[in-house]
């Protein structure tokens, strides 16, 4: 096994959690085994963001694509929490030198759907006023991908994961392909 920064499609760096390298293994094809130290399953906003203080990110110039929330979310991590720690991951990309930063806001999943109160559209709300053009950063509103007449679709979801059990947050293959069209169409 192989420790890598981050995975790319497309020349584009993907960071994020487990729902970002699913994208990343179902669009690439890819089956290695490879490790990647800022897009890996459990990530939350906090360890990211530490993550990027800590290693050091060779990608100038190039690209890169932030999905990541739903770990903090899941943790109940408090929305001001979540979007400084954003606004930080993205000074340190800046720091970093890459170039355009693509930030997903957070899908709606079953899971989240349960448990959320409105406060993950006013979430997502707050992550799509940080799109500033200035700054290269460009937010990507995917937070209705999986959402079909006010209802969140489960077809898009695995109907089993991790040791079979329905987690109602991971997408199947047809939910990341369908996130990454979403993420692709709404790219400049």
């Amino acid at each position: 096994m192989y420790i890598l920064q981050c995975p790319e499609i497309d020349n584009i760096c993907i960071i994020g959690d487990s729902i970002a390298l699913r994208m990343v293994k179902t669009i690439t094809q890819d089956n290695s085994n490879g490790r990647f130290l800022l897009c890996q399953g459990g990530l939350t906003t906090e360890i990211l963001k530490d993550n990027l203080k800590t290693n050091y990110l060779n990608y100038q110039q190039k690209d890169v694509l932030v999905m990541i929330g739903t770990n903090d979310i899941l943790q109940n991590v408090e929305s001001e929490i979540i979007l400084k720690n954003l606004s930080e991951i993205i000074t340190e990309l800046h720091r970093k030198k890459v170039g355009v930063i693509y930030l997903v806001t957070i899908p709606l999943s079953p899971k989240l759907a349960l448990h959320n109160d409105g406060n993950l559209e006013k979430l997502n709300e707050e992550i799509i006023k940080l799109d500033s053009l200035e700054n290269n950063v460009n937010v990507i509103d995917c937070q209705d991908v999986f959402v079909n007449n006010g209802e969140v679709c489960m077809k898009y979801f695995e109907k089993s994961y991790a040791e079979g059990k329905c987690d109602n947050v991971h997408p199947n293959s047809h939910g990341l392909e369908t996130l990454y069209e979403c993420i692709t169409s709404n790219m400049p």
